[in-house]
């Protein structure tokens, strides 16, 4: 299977989000990246939700989602960008990640 983020628009896989989780209803979504990082910032913690592609044996593709709640101190900051990097394993690169940021503010 080619990687998703390097195929044609037509080639991009349909995906269910909720494919380990049985008990939930199914959610098609559409891939255009193989791997995709949130973080929500607090004043004392950031919370990290990591989304990305796998392929089981079969050849089945599904999107699993990791989270994981940080403090905001230097050396915890450091060790939220160590798990998400070994979250995502080879589909990103120490220089190359890629994440998006929320904060409401107060």
């Amino acid at each position: 299977m080619p990687d998703a983020a390097l195929a044609p628009q037509s080639q991009i896989p349909f995906v269910n989000l909720n494919a380990d989780h049985p008990e939930v209803e199914p959610v098609d979504v559409q891939v255009i990246s193989p791997y995709g990082v949130g973080i929500d910032t607090h004043s004392k913690f950031i919370q990290v939700c990591v989304m990305y592609q796998h392929t089981d044996a079969k050849g089945v593709v599904t999107v699993r989602q990791r989270e994981k709640e940080f403090s905001t101190h230097w050396q915890d900051l450091i060790a939220a960008r160590r798990w998400i990097l070994s979250t995502l394993g080879t589909k990103a690169q120490p220089d190359t990640l890629r994440y998006y940021i929320e904060s409401t503010g107060t």
